[in-house]
């Protein structure tokens, strides 16, 4: 008798569920908490290249690498100074312009591209600074054969290049429409030669009726 009862303690011992004796994993999981990385501050000044003067009113461009829309402009000040504060970390392009002056790419050089700077979180890039160069001016009228004014007809400033090989590469550096009495004007242009290129590219040129 007493050997049939310690088989049966046994017996039910070995059916009882696992569930009885595991123990439940807690069902919450701990919030994950995304670290916010430290915002960057770029600064630097706009002057002239000719006497090494600041310019005001001079327009800094901040353009995240393949997002324009993205892109946060500033003023320079009195003294030629522009400061971005709460950048994010990233890649941008830098550009500075003002009227009567070449546009310019931060780290451009002979027309070429310019830098991307890569900007880490709480950077403090500083003397970021821009030397714009006078821009020059060609403007003209353009008449019919009958010395009518030509209206909305696209005018082209046009530069040679030279590339390896003796080959040149004609490319627009600057283009306008003529105004109603057939005037133009190209401005900004770098210090160089050019050919003025005049034809319809958009629309249609017209010329007043008598």
């Amino acid at each position: 008798m007493f050997h049939m009862r310690a088989s049966l303690l046994c017996t039910f011992m070995a059916l009882a569920p696992a569930g009885l004796f595991a123990q439940t994993p807690p069902t919450s999981q701990s919030p994950v908490v995304e670290q916010k990385l430290q915002p960057a501050r770029l600064s630097g000044r706009v002057l002239r290249a000719d006497t090494g003067s600041p310019l005001t009113k001079a327009v800094v461009t901040l353009s995240p690498e393949g997002r324009t829309p993205g892109s946060i402009s500033t003023r320079t000040d009195g003294s030629g100074a522009f400061d971005f504060q709460e950048v994010p970390p990233g890649r941008y392009q830098l550009r500075a312009l003002r009227s009567g002056f070449v546009p310019l790419v931060y780290g451009q050089r002979s027309g070429g591209p310019g830098l991307m700077l890569t900007v880490g979180p709480g950077q403090l890039l500083q003397k970021l600074d821009f030397r714009l160069e006078p821009g020059g001016v060609i403007s003209g009228a353009v008449r019919d054969e009958d010395n009518e004014p030509v209206e909305r007809l696209q005018v082209q400033a046009v530069r040679l290049r030279f590339l390896p090989g003796g080959r040149q590469v004609a490319s627009a550096v600057q283009s306008a429409a003529t105004d109603d009495l057939g005037n133009y004007r190209l401005a900004a242009l770098p210090k160089g030669f050019y050919y003025v290129q005049a034809g319809m590219t958009t629309g249609s040129a017209v010329a007043p009726s008598s």
